[in-house]
């Protein structure tokens, strides 16, 4: 008899290690910023242009292939939001990266989730948002991956005007 382990995947992506990257980030786009600053790691999205954060890492040998799901915890310092109105719009892709010889400097994501995500209404206080990542690029347990995540400013839904803090990133299965 073989033994199956049920290992549910729960993957942090630390923020002080995203890649900053304009490749990819669209026109004009940019890198998001990382804040060490005061109290807490953040990763800051402008409303006035798209930015990009990347994320490299290799999935768990564990991982059953099954569905993931991107959560995305974060803050707000600005006291003036409308929670009915100010929303913001990101974008989360997945890159396999092993074993088919990918060249690492070009970008083939085969698909984009995007999702419209309400802003906090209290200053400092948190709220959590998911991304259902459901193409991961053909990725398998024991591969490496890319992982990248846009805020859509020129989407008509992203209204919010100030910078969007993201305090953390976790990748999951269930």
């Amino acid at each position: 008899a073989s033994l199956t382990l049920n290992i549910p995947l729960d993957l942090n992506l630390p923020l002080y290690s995203a890649k900053l990257s304009t490749v990819g980030a669209g026109a004009g786009g940019q890198g998001a910023t990382i804040d060490g600053g005061t109290h807490s790691w953040k990763l800051l999205y402008s409303s006035s242009v798209q930015q990009t954060a990347l994320w490299q890492g290799i999935m768990p040998s564990y991982w059953n292939g099954s569905r993931l799901f991107l959560d995305i915890d974060s803050i707000t310092s600005s006291a003036t939001i409308n929670q009915d109105t100010d929303d913001i719009v990101l974008s989360a892709q997945i890159m396999r990266l092993a074993p088919r010889g990918v060249n690492l400097n070009t970008d083939s994501y085969r698909v984009a989730f995007s999702s419209q995500i309400v802003v906090q209404g209290t200053p400092g206080f948190g709220d959590r948002s998911t991304i259902d990542l459901t193409d991961f690029d053909g990725l398998l347990a024991g591969e490496s991956f890319k992982l990248k995540l846009d805020r859509l400013t020129a989407d008509a839904n992203d209204v919010y005007i100030n910078k969007f803090e993201i305090i953390g990133l976790r990748l999951r299965d269930k």
